[in-house]
């Protein structure tokens, strides 16, 4: 799946913009950034956009007839305001508003929220540690919209072979397991050209460890019992990694 394509119109000073692209990083979405109605006509012109920040200090009346017709030409298209100032220009409904910059679990969980997913998500735990996995595959199964098909290999070698069968959507994976390790089966997914979204869910994690990863790309990096590694959190992060990754 090719990136998507995603605006923010907002002033280049404003927190909006080092907010937005942390958040992005883990992803191959790269946020474009305008102020003016003249850029926003420009990005128009490259392509289609799939999501749409828009601060409506800068909204011009020609824009927002402009995101009202592809409001509703393009059912996907999913539009969010932020700042806490409104203009009062009703063309639109906005999916979500975010007044303030919120924390990055709460943006997470509410943009998530709000986007078309597919109704089945197959994901696959990578994990030699049974009973994390477990805990994950009880977890994503008793979900629904989306509904998640979930696959558990308990080694990188195992995990190999299953994929090669069937190529889920998204990958939880473990770095230190025998027989073929988290980093090793990273390598071998990126080299086989095999884009898919991983989560890397580890227990102790090195420098070295990470510049390796990231020698590969750049998945999400999250540490067991941290706060993101709560199964909400969990499923906003591999919500967002199959949507935007």
């Amino acid at each position: 799946m090719p990136p998507r394509n995603v605006l923010v119109m907002d002033r280049p000073e404003g927190e909006w913009h080092p907010f937005l692209e942390e958040f992005f990083e883990d992803t191959q979405t790269c946020p474009q950034f305008a102020q003016s109605t003249e850029k926003v006509n420009e990005f128009f012109q490259q392509g289609k956009f799939e999501i749409v920040f828009i601060n409506e200090l800068l909204l011009s009346p020609v824009l927002s007839q402009k995101f009202s017709v592809l409001r509703q030409s393009q059912e996907q298209v999913r539009f969010f305001r932020i700042g806490n100032v409104s203009n009062q220009q009703k063309f639109f409904s906005y999916d979500f508003k975010f007044e303030i910059i919120p924390s990055y679990y709460e943006f997470q969980r509410k943009l998530v929220e709000c986007l078309p997913l597919p109704e089945m998500i197959h994901l696959h735990v990578v994990d030699d540690e049974r009973e994390t996995g477990e805990v994950i595959r009880e977890y994503f199964l008793s979900r629904k919209a989306p509904r998640f098909e979930v696959d558990v290999s308990y080694h990188g070698k195992e995990a190999l072979e299953k994929i090669k069968v069937k190529k889920p959507d998204i990958i939880i994976l473990d770095l230190k397991m025998p027989v073929m390790n988290g980093r090793e089966f990273y390598r071998v997914i990126q080299e086989e050209g095999w884009h898919i979204p991983v989560i890397v869910f580890f227990d102790a994690l090195y420098g070295e460890e990470i510049a390796e990863i990231m020698e590969w790309g750049r998945p999400a990096i999250v540490e067991k019992g941290a706060p993101l590694s709560r199964m909400p959190d969990m499923m906003a992060l591999v919500k967002k990694m199959v949507y935007f990754a």
